[in-house]
């Protein structure tokens, strides 16, 4: 018997690309995925993170150079000091 890897509270998948063959996974016991190797998995039950910030994680994928990720309460440095593209999340396309 294969040993399932469960991410309870999140983590990395480890495998190969979908371009590889992918991760085989099943949603809620019945339904068949396909993962791919180093996709980040951010569970939503564990501590809200993934609904509190659902909109921005769901960006990163399409525009990953518009966002930092910072801790809350950081001291950021000023924005003169880096050449970042900006736009507002909430007029984005759906």
């Amino acid at each position: 018997m294969i040993k399932k890897k469960k991410y309870q509270s999140g983590g990395k998948i480890k495998g190969p690309s979908h371009d590889k063959g992918g991760v085989d996974a099943v949603v809620g016991g019945v339904k068949p995925v396909e993962l791919e190797g180093n996709e980040i998995i951010i569970n939503v039950n564990h501590n809200g993170a993934a609904s509190k910030h659902e909109d921005k994680l769901l960006a990163l994928n399409d525009n990953p150079d518009d966002y930092e990720i910072v801790k809350k309460g950081s001291k950021l440095t000023s924005d003169s000091e880096y050449n970042y593209r900006t736009h507002d999340a909430r007029k984005r396309r759906k």
